[in-house]
């Protein structure tokens, strides 16, 4: 039994929630899947159905309002391809296609949704890193005194730098992967997906951040390192001046016991 004040799609049809505590879409459990740090919510429905009663154009336009409904403020991306329709957002999607499909279709959506999450989360790293770069990008071009309770936290910056390339690196060939020959309707709503949401662009983008972020780190740490390397240098001097006073010290002594010693003709 549904409730009168349960929520209800773009259709008036009433999104419920099982036992577990999962929405459900009309009849359709609602998946929870780990997407890199995120979690989409994903909704399988079969376009075809045995006896076809079925409505095609309803589940699309309940689907699409579901979606919709989670991230007012980014409109979903709807594909459609061959009898089979896409809807995604970074947080909801449904993939709606003949049983046959129904599989390779949602690893395919699972495999652009991992992509698109990585780089999400890589764009946010890359604007955290940029908003301190106007305080930590004099540190590139000296390093002294006044800058030494800032070291620690320009080196987490600088590991986190590296660590963004290295995020980059992996992430790339994922997202300019060439298309599949010969072609699969999986492969294409991939493609079609990639392209729609821009990731080469927008990976183009956060790898010049990179490299701005980059040079500046990669100069910070030779500062830092430059001064390390000054201040043993200064702490050995300092040592061969002490011991050589000492030595002077000892010589002086030794002349003076001397004098004091000698005998008078």
């Amino acid at each position: 039994m549904i409730r009168r004040d349960a929520p209800r799609d773009g259709n008036g049809r009433p999104v419920r929630h099982d036992g577990s505590g999962q929405e459900v879409l009309g009849q359709v459990r609602v998946e929870e899947v780990q997407v890199d740090d995120a979690v989409l919510e994903l909704v399988v429905l079969p376009a075809d159905d045995a006896d076809g009663t079925r409505d095609g154009a309803g589940d699309e336009a309940a689907a699409l309002a579901w979606v919709a409904a989670r991230r007012a403020d980014t409109p979903p991306v709807q594909v459609p391809l061959y009898g089979t329709t896409v809807i995604w957002s970074p947080c909801r999607a449904a993939i709606l296609a003949p049983h046959a499909a129904l599989v390779a279709v949602r690893e395919a959506l699972l495999d652009f949704a991992r992509c698109d999450a990585a780089l999400r989360r890589l764009e946010g790293e890359a604007g955290l890193l940029l908003g301190r770069l106007d305080e930590d990008a004099p540190c590139a071009v000296e390093f002294d005194e006044r800058h030494i309770e800032r070291q620690a936290s320009l080196e987490e910056r600088f590991r986190r730098s590296v660590r963004l390339r290295a995020d980059l690196a992996d992430l790339a060939p994922a997202v300019l992967r060439p298309p599949v020959h010969p072609p699969t309707l999986a492969a294409q709503l991939g493609e079609r997906l990639r392209e729609r949401t821009r990731l080469a662009d927008r990976l183009e983008f956060v790898q010049a951040k990179a490299d701005v972020l980059d040079r500046v780190y990669d100069l910070c740490a030779q500062r830092v390192g430059d001064f390390a390397i000054a201040r043993r240098h200064l702490r050995l001097e300092w040592v061969i001046i002490v011991l050589l006073a000492a030595e002077l010290v000892v010589l002086l002594v030794e002349v003076l016991a001397g004098l004091g010693t000698t005998p008078t003709p």
